[in-house]
């Protein structure tokens, strides 16, 4: 059952329509497309999907917005009939078919729309417009549908990692999470998979046909209802080498200091620098170059990175996946920023942590877990 009423959907639509409505006022549009798989998930509150093609952006279908208030669904009749039975019937959208085989008519002129009409898409007589950061800031219904998200994809993960024994290669274990996930309704955008020297030497490790020796890394992000969570969870068997439990544990503080540092009202720029500042003072002066820190998430695995030249401010109410990592370790939650503090929504009660305290405040991040030792020939 989804953790919201049928209520509380049609006032999140609602409201969205309300930015929608503000953002064409403001562009001066007659109306706007909307055919991005992300921004029609956003706008119909997961309850439209219009990925086909699941390796693409460019929906199968399209949302029209009208500046005089209604609202369409258009598609091929391959389309309609499912977007409508399966969601969007009762919120409010005029369905429109459009024969696949025919020559795609002047839709504004068809549905009586004077004026410029934008589109999140290259549209032949359309502006195109960016509509991403009427997304960043979530609802109460996100906030809900965000929480049992991150707490089901966090146990998918740990579940999953817990599973992983010395033997398995990393694509057995991508097949592992894959199914843990989408078992729980969530649909799995990112999986990486890293055994032993691999998550030492690729900072994206990619599943292979390597298999586990001693350690190994389970990296996903996990979409529902549009929303994308990212975890990551280590897995070592045998005692861990002091240098590694450094770097693991110098992620884990980066990760908390990002956690206190994203309030409402911040500067991303600055948080990037201080973040420079963090890595310089645990000893690993640099490693922030080896890869992106992570940013703003939401409908997008990042909505923005965070850099040196971010000109966004952290805005209450916005998720965030931040993913501090030192070479062969990272550590990556999501969190939810609530005015002056931030809730992980990825925690869970039944994976050892860090806590970290900053300002006066306790921050936890997933620690590497520890099993039995296994014969290998790594080191």
């Amino acid at each position: 059952m989804p953790p919201f009423t049928d209520g509380e959907l049609k006032t999140e639509i609602s409201a969205k329509t309300d930015r929608l409505q503000d953002f064409m006022q403001r562009k001066k549009l007659a109306g706007i497309f909307l055919t991005q798989v992300r921004n029609f998930e956003w706008a119909t509150g997961g309850s439209g999907d219009n990925q086909v093609g699941r390796a693409s952006e460019l929906g199968a279908a399209s949302l029209l917005y009208a500046r005089d208030g209604r609202r369409f669904v258009i598609g091929a009749h391959s389309e309609i009939p499912r977007l409508v039975e399966d969601g969007l019937g009762g919120l409010g959208y005029e369905a429109v078919e459009v024969p696949w085989y025919e020559e795609q008519p002047d839709l504004g002129k068809v549905l009586g729309l004077s004026g410029t009409l934008g589109s999140d898409v290259d549209r032949v007589g359309c502006t195109t417009v960016n509509i991403a950061p009427l997304r960043y800031p979530l609802g109460k219904a996100e906030i809900l549908k965000y929480r049992l998200l991150g707490r089901h994809s966090a146990e998918a993960v740990e579940e999953v990692t817990r599973q992983v024994k010395p033997g398995m290669t990393e694509r057995q274990i991508e097949s592992m999470i894959a199914h843990a996930l989408m078992q729980r309704g969530i649909r799995p955008t990112v999986l990486l998979i890293g055994s032993d020297d691999r998550i030492f030497r690729f900072r994206h490790a990619l599943p292979s046909d390597r298999a586990v020796e001693k350690y190994a890394m389970v990296n996903i992000c996990g979409k529902q209802w549009g929303l994308v969570s990212s975890v990551t969870r280590f897995v070592h068997f045998g005692s861990l080498a002091e240098e590694l439990k450094k770097r693991l544990h110098a992620a884990a503080i980066v990760n908390a200091r990002y956690a206190h540092a994203l309030k409402a009202g911040a500067k991303i720029s600055d948080v990037f620098q201080q973040a420079t500042e963090w890595y310089a003072e645990l000893g690993y002066p640099g490693e922030w170059k080896f890869h992106h820190q992570g940013g703003a998430t939401g409908y997008n695995e990042r909505e923005y990175l965070i850099t040196p030249d971010s000109t966004e401010v952290v805005l209450d109410h916005q998720a965030f996946a931040m993913n501090p990592t030192v070479q062969g370790a990272k550590a990556e939650d999501t969190i939810l920023v609530q005015q002056d503090h931030s809730e992980n929504l990825t925690a869970t009660r039944n994976w050892p942590q860090i806590r970290v305290t900053v300002g006066g405040r306790q921050y936890e991040s997933a620690d590497v877990l520890i099993q039995g030792a296994a014969q290998t020939n790594w080191p």
